[in-house]
């Protein structure tokens, strides 16, 4: 398959040397294990009309490489079906949830697009978002029937779908992370005690120090900051950490 360097370069279209911009490479198979595949590239005129051809078209960078013959694209050998949703990588089959009930699908895709402007390959008629490695999980996702050998129904939602946020709850979620990046942009320090409380400290006058977390040992030259004066009162939350430190010393 040819790949070209730059979207952007000179190639013939009905003999004229024409400037165009490559938008996209469409490659195609007819079944997952087939290692033959077509290669559709689509690019734009300086009129903006779209060209289509399955053909490998030469592109060059400018006239003068077009007169020399110096071709601005490269071969590649590997097969562009390799590639997965987010978080499957080299995973062939996955899970996901339709009409009530949990069904496998082939990741292996038939149609993989390049796209220029991102600069990658992405994944055609393969879902990309509620896909699940395995049926327990799936489930655990969604809701769905039980039937009883009495054969009543009864609706069950799974545990990681019962503690999803809501809308209302995610909008407060997403304030709550603005905040604590404006906090952070201020050059404030939120820090965690094993006791539930969230403390807060000003680093806008320490860039010069060093910090560390854990507990130092004896004679490395840094110096515990306390955490019971009331300007560092903040917050009690549930604590699920260990017992957590703040020690600075000068670089």
């Amino acid at each position: 398959m040819k790949m070209y360097c730059d979207a952007k370069g000179f190639t013939m279209i009905d003999g004229t040397l024409t400037e165009v911009t490559i938008k996209k490479l469409i490659a195609t198979r007819q079944s997952v294990e087939d290692k033959e595949y077509e290669v559709t590239t689509i690019l734009q005129g300086p009129d903006g009309k779209e060209h289509n051809t399955q053909i490998p078209i030469l592109m060059y960078k400018s006239v003068e490489d077009y007169e020399k013959g110096q071709e601005a694209c490269y071969e590649v050998c590997s097969s562009p079906f390799y590639i997965r949703p987010n978080g499957f990588s080299a995973i062939d089959e996955a899970w996901i949830f339709v009409d009530g009930e949990p069904v496998t699908i082939d990741l292996r895709p038939l149609e993989v697009v390049y796209d220029y402007e991102q600069g990658k390959w992405l994944l055609q008629g393969i879902p990309q978002t509620n896909i699940f490695r395995t049926k327990e999980e799936c489930l655990s996702f969604n809701e769905y029937d039980v039937k009883h050998a009495d054969g009543s129904v009864t609706k069950r939602v799974g545990i990681n779908k019962l503690v999803m946020l809501d809308n209302d709850q995610m909008a407060l979620f997403d304030t709550l992370k603005q905040t604590i990046q404006q906090l952070k942009d201020n050059n404030v320090l939120l820090m965690p005690d094993c006791d539930g409380d969230i403390r807060a400290f000003n680093l806008r006058n320490v860039k010069e120090w060093d910090c560390d977390y854990d507990a130092p040992e004896e004679g490395e030259g840094f110096e515990e900051v306390s955490r019971e004066h009331d300007s560092f009162q903040g917050i009690s939350i549930p604590a699920y950490s260990l017992d957590c430190h703040l020690c600075m010393k000068r670089k």
